[in-house]
């Protein structure tokens, strides 16, 4: 059966069954406790906004959203914290969405389930809008003080919620959030990604120009569609070839975790996010890989 490309989402991959995982817990036992991180934003440079609250349309969640503001530097972000077990450790997820702004206007697009998944791991999701509008909010794009603003936000958060564990910080990155996430995420944002990384539908690194000072055996997870093909997308983007490269680079780099999983069936635009996050999150990335085996027959 043919697919019709969605051209709502945005970006690319490619063909073959692999799995390359080497899935091992990771102890970081410290539970709770105050990390102090360099380079914590002054409170006199940070505004933070609420402008809605959290809402319900049918099954979907729609998170409750914020505006946030650091050196000049202004976006919106969704936060999803409700139905959490404040008797037990509490985690923290950050998805950063692909090209365009879709994704964060339409939780319907999978946002909502993935705040689910994150719910049943008693963990926050929080996405952040890529601050750039002048960039088609595209996160792989340069922009001046992105970074910077991504770093105050999450450091405002874990002021702001001190009750999150500091050691179970999960990030979670879709085609352009995908390539920021591994090319400035994992080397610049480093002290704030505690807990394990996944790279969906990109994550490209060629060479590591600043070598991330992450434990070598935190999760990093590369993932794409078999049928995620340059051809099959609007700007001929090798997802499939951006994954393998980032999977790579990492790798030699020493880090052992790291694990490069092609789903059968899907393409760019028809990724299963919220069985991802949670395949991750239960380090089950094999099984899903050998579900999608069996759908495909």
């Amino acid at each position: 059966m043919k697919r019709t490309i969605n051209p709502m989402k945005r970006r690319v991959p490619a063909k073959l069954k692999i799995i390359i995982a080497s899935a091992v817990g990771i102890v970081l036992g410290i539970l709770g406790g105050a990390i102090a991180f360099p380079g914590a934003p002054a409170k006199i440079d940070t505004v933070t906004q609420k402008f809605s609250s959290t809402s319900h349309d049918g099954d979907i969640d729609y998170g409750e959203m914020h505006s946030f503001t650091h050196d000049n530097v202004t976006s919106n972000y969704r936060i999803y914290d409700t139905g959490l077990d404040y008797s037990r450790t509490i985690g923290l997820v950050v998805r950063l969405h692909g090209d365009g702004e879709d994704e964060f206007d339409d939780p319907g697009q999978g946002l909502s389930s993935m705040a689910e998944v994150a719910r049943s791991h008693n963990m926050i999701l929080i996405v952040p809008l890529d601050p750039s509008a002048d960039n088609d909010y595209a996160w792989w794009k340069p922009s001046e003080g992105k970074t910077k603003w991504l770093r105050a936000l999450i450091e405002q958060q874990l002021s702001d919620h001190p009750y999150i564990n500091q050691h179970k910080i999960w990030w979670m990155g879709y085609s352009g959030g995908a390539e920021y996430l591994a090319q400035k995420v994992l080397p610049k944002l480093s002290p704030l990604v505690t807990g394990g990384a996944v790279m969906v539908s990109g994550g490209e690194v060629s060479e590591l120009q600043v070598l991330p000072e992450l434990p070598h055996k935190l999760p990093l997870y590369w993932v794409v569609g078999r049928d995620d093909v340059p051809e099959a997308t609007l700007e001929n983007f090798d997802a499939v070839g951006a994954a393998l490269k980032g999977y790579s680079t990492y790798t030699t780099q020493g880090y052992t975790q790291t694990s490069f999983s092609l789903l059968l069936g899907h393409d760019h635009f028809d990724m299963p996010d919220s069985d991802i996050l949670e395949a991750a999150l239960s380090g089950t990335m094999e099984q899903l890989v050998a579900d999608t085996a069996v759908e495909e027959g």
